[in-house]
């Protein structure tokens, strides 16, 4: 079907379809329902759910501060920073091989 074909018979259809469709029931009711309710007040469960959640971010963000202000201050130097960097190697290893358990019997 080329493009003319494609037009006219869709304009001939077009001119097919009923053009005096009325729906089953009268929507105006609903429709001014729907806009009289839109131009209200907001109602204040809504303001009420938003004070909570600028509360609660609030308090996220003041615990997060607080936790990275109050970490405690570690500061190893010279053999005290050797000495716990080779324990702490030596866990880790420990840890990892004792995932592989051989059996040799």
């Amino acid at each position: 079907m080329n493009k003319t074909n494609f037009k006219q018979a869709l304009a001939d259809q077009l001119a097919d379809l009923n053009k005096d469709q009325q729906p089953e029931r009268d929507l105006w009711p609903g429709i001014e329902l729907a806009l009289s309710s839109e131009a209200s007040e907001p109602p204040r469960v809504a303001l009420g759910k938003k004070m909570y959640l600028v509360a609660a971010t609030v308090a996220m963000f003041g615990l997060i501060g607080w936790l990275s202000v109050n970490q405690p201050a570690v500061s190893l130097t010279g053999d005290d920073l050797v000495a716990s960097l080779s324990a702490q190697h030596l866990k880790q290893k420990m840890l990892y091989w004792s995932g592989f358990k051989i059996n040799l019997h």
